[in-house]
């Protein structure tokens, strides 16, 4: 299961670090819970961007069991969200919360506000 991950987020993730070889080092922002935590995701990927020559500089915000809306009150990821400059954000909610109209709010609020300060806003 793990390898398939790793393929995956291989896979999703090297055209963009293609384009991002001029810069010296791409800006991610992970806010999660313990699935990103307990796996390392952040140095999971960082590795894997190694593999493509791309330096990664990860910031993390990752507590166990804790939902979006969480996250939400914590004041140092609201002034790092709020600095903006980020290349990538990466967003893992709670397991259950998806499927709640609740997460999918709490989603779309922190999507949005990453997005305005983003560098190069995506949408997901």
């Amino acid at each position: 299961m793990t390898k398939i991950v790793l393929k995956f987020l291989l896979l999703l993730f090297v055209p963009f670090f293609a384009q991002a070889r001029d810069t010296d080092s791409l800006r991610v922002l992970w806010v999660g819970n313990s699935y990103t935590y307990y796996n390392d995701m952040p140095s999971t990927v960082r590795q894997i961007a190694a593999t493509q020559k791309v330096k990664l500089s990860c910031t993390r915000f990752l507590k166990g069991g804790e939902r979006l809306s969480g996250h939400l009150k914590n004041q140092k990821l609201l002034d790092a969200i709020a600095a903006g400059g980020w290349d990538y954000v990466i967003l893992q909610e709670q397991s259950s919360a998806p499927g709640r109209s609740r997460g999918k709010s709490t989603l779309r609020r922190v999507r949005s506000t990453a997005w305005c300060t983003s560098r190069r806003p995506m949408p997901v």
